[in-house]
């Protein structure tokens, strides 16, 4: 399942083209964030996180998410982090998030550079 978080169109566009060309179920966060709804998600395919790099890291608003929603089915988490230049050390930040949610996760960046 893809989940993403978009500001500005960049993100969703990554993310519906990834969704198109493996055939998975992509998901607009926003409503989401703004209900404050964790429910439970289940996906039997990867996850796969696309949003912005805000200060060189995924934003606070997407990370306290996922901290706070059980993502049950497969274990791995793809996080694709857009950027205009780089994502510096935001790899580091999902890393820590994927210990934390006990999956084990790939890091992507796309730059528009």
């Amino acid at each position: 399942m893809i989940l993403y978080f978009s500001g500005t169109g960049n993100s969703e566009y990554v993310a519906k083209k990834i969704g198109a060309y493996i055939g998975d179920e992509v998901v607009n966060l926003f409503d989401k964030l703004r209900s404050q709804d964790y429910e439970t998600m289940t996906s039997e395919k990867p996850w796969v996180i696309v949003a912005p790099t805000y200060a060189w890291q995924l934003p606070h608003i997407v990370r306290d998410w996922l901290l706070k929603t059980n993502l049950e089915g497969n274990k791995k988490i793809y996080f694709v982090l857009t950027c205009g230049e780089s994502i510096a050390n935001a790899g580091a930040y999902a890393e820590k998030l994927c210990q934390k949610k006990q999956k084990s996760g790939k890091f992507f960046s796309s730059s528009s550079c």
